[in-house]
């Protein structure tokens, strides 16, 4: 079985400032691949600040992580986990990219690859509440690393 963590950027943000959340992104990489994924990269990219560093943050994401690339099905499994939310009286408590990035997650868990979603956002506990198809784990315990 193989293991891919879909990194969330609520992680990558923290691991300059926290060394419990770099231990922790790579104590995983023991255990399997890092991934990512259309809107995680999008939001890595949004935090550059000039063209170069936006092409420096892109080409090393691309290089260091496994892509999971945005299909028709992610779309599919996005709305409907909206609509779950929705259901369930929390129709905006998920942001639109995490949406996504648990979409794509469940997009491409397989009988031979989990994708295991993680982060430092509660919103991955909403989508968890709505969809037993999804996997995630926080970096650290909520409250540890702000």
């Amino acid at each position: 079985m193989r293991l891919l963590y879909l990194v969330d950027n609520s992680v990558l943000q923290r691991v300059a400032r926290s060394e419990a959340v770099a231990g922790a992104l790579i104590d995983l990489t023991a255990t399997g691949d890092l991934a990512g994924c259309l809107p995680q990269l999008l939001e890595e990219g949004y935090s550059a600040r000039s063209a170069d560093d936006h092409g420096t943050i892109v080409d090393a994401s691309r290089r260091a992580r496994v892509f999971l690339p945005p299909d028709g099905r992610v779309a599919e499994l996005a709305l409907d986990l909206q609509r779950r939310l929705f259901r369930a009286g929390k129709g905006r408590a998920v942001g639109v990219s995490d949406l996504q990035i648990a979409a794509t997650a469940i997009r491409y868990t397989d009988a031979s690859t989990t994708v295991e979603v993680v982060h430092y956002d509660h919103d991955f506990e909403h989508v968890a509440a709505v969809s037993p198809a999804f996997s995630h784990r926080w970096i650290v315990q909520a409250g540890a690393a702000d």
